[in-house]
C-alpha cells in the first residue's frame, strides 16, 4: 500500500469587496499552514481566484506557504470584483479533484472565503450537487466562511450553502472582522475524516447507477504484459499462483507503475481493499484506481461458497455416527364410545320405564336403588329418598305433602308464574289404598337385608351370604 494518505487543502478566494486586506489575508494563511504542518507534514496546499477577465488562476500541490502567498500577491489587484464566481470556482476545484483521485488517494478540504451571494440558476446548482455527491466519499470536505459587515445574517443563497456543507460534512461560518476571521481559521486547523455510524462495521452507502458509471470510468483495467516470462506477482511474490496453481494464470500489470498481479490474488485483494464497490480498488503500490470485471467477482464468490459447503458437508459426515434403533410397533388405535350423561334432563325412555324397579336395602333406613333392565342386564343406580318419581311416592310422603292452611298453589303454578293459581285442598287417602299398596310391594320383591340380593319366593336363607331371614 502507499504510505500515509496525503491531505490537500485548497483555498478558494471568492472576494469582490475589500472587507479583508491583502496583508492580513497573507498573514492569516501563513499562520494556518504553519500550524497545520505541525499536525501533519504530508499536507499539500492550493489556491484559486478569478481575474478581471473571468479566467481562473489556480495553483496546487504546494508544500509551503510561500507558493500560495506569491500567487495571491501577484493577482490580488487584478482579481474580479464585478460578480461572484462561487459555482464556477467550485466546479473547477471539483474537476481537479476528480482527475487527482484517479492516481493518488487523498483527503481533500476546500475552504471558501466569500463575501457576495451567487445568483446562478437552479439547473446549474443541481449539476454542482451531482458532482459533489460523486467525490464526497473520497473524501472531500467543504467549509465556507461568509464575510459581511452588514447587520443581516441571512442571504439569498443561504439554503444552497447549508445543503452543500451538510452534504460534505463541513460547516458555514459568518465573520464581521479580522478577529472573528482569525478565530474561524484556528477552528479549521484540525484535520477531518469520515466517521462510521457503527463501531463494528462500515456504513452501507447506496449509490445510483449514474454514480456507479462515474466510478467505473475513473478506474482503469489491468493490461496484458508485453513480456510474459518471469513475472512475479506483487501480492504473493510468486511466479505461479499459490491459490489455483495454474501455470496459465499470467499476472496482469497496473497501467501506471507496472506491478503484476495474479487473477486470484487480485480478486482476493479487491474484495478486502475496495473503495466501497467490490470490483474497484487502488493499486497497492502506486494508488492508481483499477477495476476488474464484475462477473469475475461474482464467480469468485460463488467458488468460495461452494468450497465452504463442501468442507462443511465433509465434516458432518466424519462426525456423524450411525445409531441402530429397534423397530417400534405402532400402537393399535383406541376405540372410543360416545359418552352419554345418565339421567340427562331427567327423561327415561318409555321402553326402559316399563322395566324400572325401586328397591330399598337395609330396612326402612337403608339406601334406595333404581333397577333398570337394559339389553338383558340389570343396572343398579343409587338414589336419594327424595329422588323417587312423584308417581311412585311412599304412603307417608303422599299423606303429608303440602300440608298447609288456606289455599295451596300447585307445583305447575310455582314453576310457571304465568299460569293462574288454582285452589287445592288436602284430601287424605283411603286406608285400604295404603294397605293395598304395601301388600302389593311386599309380594313383588323379597331382598336379603344383609347383602341386598333378591330371594326367590318361599326361601328363608340367602343363597349369597347365608343370612337366615
Amino acid at each position: 500500500m502507499p504510505a500515509n494518505k496525503i491531505e490537500e487543502v485548497i483555498f478558494y478566494l471568492d472576494l469582490t469587496k475589500n472587507y479583508v486586506k491583502k496583508k492580513d489575508l497573507l498573514k492569516l494563511l501563513e499562520n494556518y499552514i504553519e500550524k497545520r504542518n505541525e499536525i501533519n507534514r504530508d499536507v499539500e496546499y492550493g489556491v484559486l481566484l478569478f481575474d478581471n477577465e473571468d479566467s481562473p488562476i489556480f495553483a496546487s500541490q504546494k508544500n509551503k506557504s510561500v507558493g500560495i502567498q506569491t500567487i495571491i500577491d501577484e493577482n490580488w489587484e487584478s482579481r474580479s470584483v464585478s460578480k461572484s464566481f462561487f459555482e464556477n470556482g467550485l466546479f473547477y476545484i471539483l474537476s481537479y479533484i476528480t482527475e487527482s483521485i484517479r492516481k493518488h488517494p487523498k483527503a481533500y478540504r476546500i475552504i471558501i472565503l466569500s463575501d457576495t451571494p451567487s445568483g446562478l440558476s437552479e439547473d446549474y446548482q443541481k449539476s454542482l450537487f451531482d458532482i459533489i455527491s460523486k467525490v464526497k466519499y473520497f473524501p472531500t470536505f467543504i467549509d465556507i466562511i461568509r464575510l459581511s459587515k452588514e447587520k443581516k445574517r441571512f442571504f439569498t443563497d443561504e439554503v444552497k450553502l447549508n445543503i452543500l456543507v451538510s452534504d460534505t460534512k463541513g460547516g458555514i461560518f459568518y465573520v464581521k472582522d479580522k478577529k472573528e476571521l482569525t478565530s474561524t481559521f484556528n477552528k479549521l486547523i484540525n484535520p477531518k475524516d469520515l466517521v462510521n455510524t457503527f463501531r463494528d462495521k462500515p456504513d452501507q452507502i447506496e449509490i445510483s447507477n449514474e454514480d456507479l458509471m462515474f466510478y467505473i470510468n475513473l478506474a482503469k483495467s489491468l493490461k496484458d504484459p508485453s513480456n510474459k516470462e518471469n513475472l512475479v506477482c506483487y501480492l504473493c511474490n510468486n511466479e505461479i499462483c499459490p491459490v489455483c496453481a495454474d501455470v496459465y494464470d499470467i499476472p496482469m500489470k497496473c497501467t501506471d507503475c507496472g506491478s503484476a498481479f495474479h487473477n486470484c490474488c487480485v480478486l482476493d485483494y479487491s474484495i478486502d481493499n475496495n473503495i466501497g464497490i467490490p470490483f474497484i480498488f487502488r493499486c497497492p503500490k502506486c494508488g492508481r484506481l483499477l477495476k476488474l470485471q464484475k462477473e469475475d467477482i461474482k464467480m469468485h464468490n460463488r467458488k468460495i461458497n461452494q468450497e465452504d459447503q463442501i468442507t462443511e458437508n465433509d465434516s458432518i459426515k466424519k462426525n456423524q455416527q450411525r445409531v441402530k434403533l429397534d423397530k417400534v410397533k405402532p400402537p393399535e388405535p383406541l376405540k372410543f364410545k360416545k359418552w352419554e350423561k345418565e339421567g340427562q334432563d331427567g327423561i327415561i325412555d318409555e321402553k326402559d320405564e316399563r322395566n324400572v324397579k325401586y328397591i330399598q336395602i337395609g330396612g326402612f333406613f337403608g339406601k334406595t336403588y333404581k333397577v333398570i333392565e337394559k339389553e338383558g342386564k340389570m343396572v343398579y343406580e343409587k338414589l336419594l329418598k327424595t329422588s323417587r318419581p312423584n308417581n311412585k311416592k311412599s304412603a307417608s310422603e303422599s299423606h303429608f305433602e303440602h300440608i298447609k292452611t288456606g289455599n295451596i298453589a300447585s307445583s305447575e303454578s310455582l314453576n310457571d308464574p304465568s299460569k293462574q293459581k288454582q285452589t287445592r285442598y288436602w284430601k287424605p287417602n283411603h286406608e285400604n289404598d295404603i294397605f293395598q299398596t304395601n301388600n302389593t310391594n311386599r309380594k313383588k320383591l323379597k331382598l336379603c337385608p344383609i347383602c341386598g340380593k333378591s330371594l326367590p319366593n318361599g326361601v328363608d336363607r340367602c343363597l349369597y351370604c347365608g343370612n337366615k331371614n
